[in-house]
């Protein structure tokens, strides 16, 4: 009820009655209106309040209903159905992994960067090769002589293991007579990923057993240098060519460089963005 002055006629006062919401019986039991309220004596009480806007900051919202959904599954689920939900969690997804992106190029395009370092960038956001990442004991425990720096399982159930060398390769492609080859670095990491399938193979009924995980058809991908920290006159361009004619004479192992790596999953996140 609100009270408003008419300023023609300033002694005039009028009430306005606005209603606010109205409710209507869905199911139940029938009640007139006159009729007794001892239907509802040891009902309990809903207390309803208007709260058109809130202080409280997102991310306190976002763990309260967190906590909320650990306390009561159900509610995860019904909220799970819901399309605005599912956009929700998609876009966080998305700029969760653009902000790793987002660092990992800058730590690939730091000369100064060693393996380690990207090592722990890369393990967290292992999507940008595909599959599923396994179990930190499960990567260590595959062989006893070697331990890849991340194990992804392939949709189609076959293991595939990434080799990451630095970024800062100053001979990544070099010059041979006439034409461009991979530098000996890029040589060496194929090998040390070679012998690590062969490894692989010569365990794998071990592996099957203790870890469940078929080792038989097991790849490589070899993630090393950067074509825009070679010292080199070599173009970008020349570089993709030369590594891209180096891995169709390979089968298990294929190389790529981060630059290329960083480009296509950036290409991936901007695909799934145009596709919301």
């Amino acid at each position: 009820m609100t009270s408003n002055r008419s300023p023609y006629f300033p002694k005039m006062e009028r009430d306005v009655k606005t209603p606010i919401f109205g409710v209507r019986q869905l199911s139940g039991v029938h009640v007139s209106i006159g009729s007794t309220t001892e239907l509802f004596r040891g009902a309990p009480r809903v207390n309803l309040s208007l709260n058109p806007y809130s202080d409280t900051p997102a991310n306190t919202m976002i763990r309260n209903l967190h906590a909320l959904m650990e306390r009561d599954p159900s509610i995860a689920a019904s909220l799970g159905e819901l399309d605005e939900a599912q956009l929700i969690a998609a876009a966080i997804q998305r700029r969760r992994r653009q902000a790793d992106l987002d660092e990992l190029r800058a730590v690939a395009e730091d000369p100064t960067s060693n393996e380690g370092r990207l090592q722990k960038l890369v393990q967290r956001m292992t999507w940008i090769f595909g599959g599923e990442f396994l179990l930190g004991t499960a990567r260590r425990n595959l062989t006893v002589r070697d331990q890849l720096d991340v194990a992804l399982i392939r949709p189609d159930g076959t293991l595939h293991g990434v080799e990451l060398k630095q970024a800062s390769i100053k001979k990544l492609v070099t010059g041979h007579r006439s034409h461009l080859i991979v530098g000996p670095e890029v040589h060496a990491a194929v090998g040390q990923a070679m012998n690590y399938l062969r490894e692989l193979d010569e365990k794998r009924h071990q592996i099957l057993a203790d870890l469940r995980i078929d080792c038989r058809r097991a790849s490589m991908t070899v993630v090393i240098g950067h074509s825009g920290l070679i010292t080199n006159a070599v173009s970008s361009r020349e570089v993709d060519e030369t590594i891209r004619t180096y891995n169709s004479y390979l089968s298990r192992v294929s190389v790529v460089t981060y630059d290329r790596l960083i480009e296509n999953a950036q290409r991936t996140l901007d695909l799934a963005s145009l596709a919301e």
